[in-house]
């Protein structure tokens, strides 16, 4: 499990790497095209295409993911297909409803019509990128990991070149980066199902629908409250502030959001062997020997990327999104946390949904209430602090409940020690800013303190020497050295 575990990864990964490296390119681009208060209405976009693609499907890709497995070719290729029709339908049905009263929507949703047209071409990436997703995670439950990979590729590409082209080439601002969007759904709809050949077919079976259905309308709930625990931050300050904190705020998720690379690649690759293989033994100690070794380093890059935001911010984007850099460390904790979940699969493997829909809501109500008390005082930065602390909140009780159900032989205390030193690090190494002029000198006494708690996690055993040479020696041989 650990060998394929590591290759899949590596594949998920290096496209991801890929493609959020795109994404971080095509910053300081949009940056420099789009006001903060355009940046923030394109952030509410993306805000607003995810509570759609949760809500429109009703989750049914979640359902393909679980029961794909157990059935034969055959079967699995009627479950594909008429998960994928039935998404179709969906989205052109909400599309067309969308469009009708898109007017009143754009009013509501961002408070005036300035930004109509913006509006109604993103309705058209959002139902086109909904499809999309179908169709590139049906290549990961197939196990097709390079295929995966390269279809995220042209993806990422298509969305920078062509942003590029439209949005500052060709001048059109706003529109023409979403336009670009709605092109790369386009191509990588195209390339998914041209990689997957069989998999499909005029195909409708309304028995296996329901049955599916009745394992994800559940799901939809917890997705809506996992949604409002991700995304209040930005509905409150959409709210409570104005569109130029949503931007702000929207530039230190980007950055902190690289993070996310160490996470994305093990997450497609390791939910489908968890469910292959989490009935064999061994399989509760090899991950918590995963989590462990993630913890330890995504840890400290969070806190790597914390301490010199300001540097990479001072880089990428004009100087009226670098206060930014404030929230970067709080944004990438926030993010690994929130997704940290894959890691314990209990509640997934009984399927106790009941208990999943309790802590989304639970974590929903919590970062409702806590954004909306410190958005008011701080906008932005308070926006990040309950980002923050609704995502701590979410993975113990997550952690809590899946060691019950599927218990892993974890080093918690541990755990705990590592996060409480990440924190303790990031608020010294502020001080240090504050306190020390830019230069090389300040530069190296924030490189000082990543390599010091680096130190203190492998001394804590929570990765050790020898996991340290596997990993060192996998990289190096897939890399050909």
């Amino acid at each position: 499990m650990i060998q394929r575990l590591f290759k899949d990864t590596l594949v998920y990964g290096v496209s991801a790497i890929f493609s959020r490296g795109l994404s971080l390119i095509s910053l300081p681009i949009y940056a420099r095209i789009l006001a903060p208060a355009d940046y923030g209405a394109l952030d509410m976009f993306m805000v607003i295409g995810t509570l759609a693609n949760l809500v429109i499907t009703l989750e049914i890709n979640q359902a393909l993911s679980r029961f794909l497995h157990e059935e034969t070719s055959e079967r699995r290729r009627v479950m594909a297909s008429t998960a994928l029709w039935f998404a179709v339908a969906a989205y052109v049905a909400a599309l067309a409803a969308a469009l009708v009263a898109s007017d009143w929507l754009c009013r509501q949703l961002l408070g005036n019509l300035r930004y109509l047209s913006a509006f109604r071409l993103s309705l058209c990436v959002i139902s086109l990128n909904g499809v999309f997703y179908i169709l590139q995670s049906q290549l990961r439950f197939e196990l097709l990991s390079k295929e995966y990979a390269k279809v995220s590729v042209v993806y990422a590409l298509s969305t920078l070149v062509f942003g590029v082209l439209l949005g500052k080439l060709l001048g059109f601002g706003l529109e023409g980066i979403i336009f670009s969007q709605l092109i790369a759904a386009m191509l990588g709809s195209v390339l998914s199902f041209s990689r997957l050949p069989g998999r499909y077919g005029f195909l409708f079976d309304g028995g296996r629908l329901r049955s599916m259905l009745a394992f994800s309308l559940p799901l939809v709930p917890s997705a809506l409250a996992t949604f409002f625990t991700l995304y209040a931050n930005r509905i409150m300050l959409n709210t409570l502030a104005s569109l130029d904190s949503v931007g702000m705020f929207g530039i230190g998720a980007r950055i902190a959001g690289s993070v996310g690379l160490l996470i994305v690649g093990l997450q497609a690759a390791l939910t489908p062997l968890i469910y292959t293989y989490y009935k064999e033994p061994e399989t509760p100690a090899r991950l918590a020997r995963i989590v462990h070794g993630f913890v330890a380093g995504a840890f400290t890059c969070c806190l790597a990327l914390g301490l010199f935001a300001p540097e990479i911010l001072s880089i990428l984007v004009p100087s009226e999104y670098r206060e930014a850099a404030n929230l970067v460390l709080m944004l990438s904790l926030a993010t690994l946390l929130s997704q940290m979940y894959i890691f314990f699969p209990g509640i997934a493997i009984s399927k106790r949904t009941v208990l999943q829909l309790g802590i989304f809501a639970a974590t929903a109500l919590f970062g409702l209430a806590v954004n909306w008390v410190l958005v008011s005082f701080w906008e932005a930065f308070g926006a990040a602090l309950a980002t923050l602390l609704s995502s701590t909140l979410f993975i113990s009780l997550w952690i809590a409940v899946s060691q019950r159900l599927y218990p892993l032989p974890l080093r918690i205390g541990r755990l705990v020690t590592a996060a409480l030193l990440v924190l303790v690090a990031g608020l010294f190494g502020a001080c240090i800013q504050a306190h020390m002029a830019p230069g090389w000198v300040l530069l190296v006494a924030k490189a000082g303190l990543v390599v010091v708690f680096a130190a203190c996690t492998v001394v804590a055993g929570l990765i050790s020497r020898e996991d340290l040479q596997i990993i060192f020696g996998k990289v190096t041989s897939r890399l050909g050295f």
